[in-house]
């Protein structure tokens, strides 16, 4: 997933954003390290890691969250992100597997791996409440493609092209 990247974007441009804090939901091998990483960089009461948390909690933090950021160097199709999108978050992903794809327009695409790149778009989705809100919504709009309904329609549609006839 690619933490360390995000702290370090983060510590970029945390001084000059004072009211926002970095939270990672969930848990894993790597959770000593990233406290060592926040703990080198003094930012203990600005970036939070949570554990793993239950559907109704995650839904609660996700809604509360303005902006969504997923740092991974390889991903398939992320179930994280669309569920951020289904919350309104502003999104900001790497563009690796089908984040791109999945994301189409509707947030910030940055490299892998690249602080720079992370650091400015994350600082422009703070720092503007317009780009924010139409992310925000675009997000919202675009998750409606990836329904089960959605799913359900393209599969017969293309089961209805196949046989040449139509069921639904």
């Amino acid at each position: 997933k690619d933490f360390e990247t995000l702290i370090d974007s983060f510590a970029m441009i945390a001084s000059e954003n004072p009211g926002w804090n970095l939270k990672f939901i969930g848990d894993g091998p790597d959770e000593e390290k990233l406290k060592k990483i926040i703990s080198k960089l003094k930012l203990e009461n600005r970036i939070f890691l949570t554990g793993a948390l239950d559907r109704i909690s995650l839904s609660n933090e996700l809604s509360k969250a303005k902006i969504f950021a997923l740092t991974s160097v390889t991903e398939a199709i992320p179930k994280v992100l669309l569920e951020a999108m289904a919350a309104k978050c502003a999104c900001l992903v790497t563009d690796v597997g089908d984040c791109k794809r999945v994301l189409n327009n509707a947030g910030y695409l940055a490299y892998v791996k690249d602080t720079d790149d992370i650091s400015s778009k994350l600082n422009h989705l703070i720092n503007d409440h317009e780009t924010r809100k139409n992310f925000s919504h675009e997000s919202y709009v675009r998750v409606a493609d990836f329904s089960w309904e959605s799913y359900c329609y393209a599969h017969n549609d293309l089961y209805n092209k196949s046989i040449g006839k139509k069921f639904l």
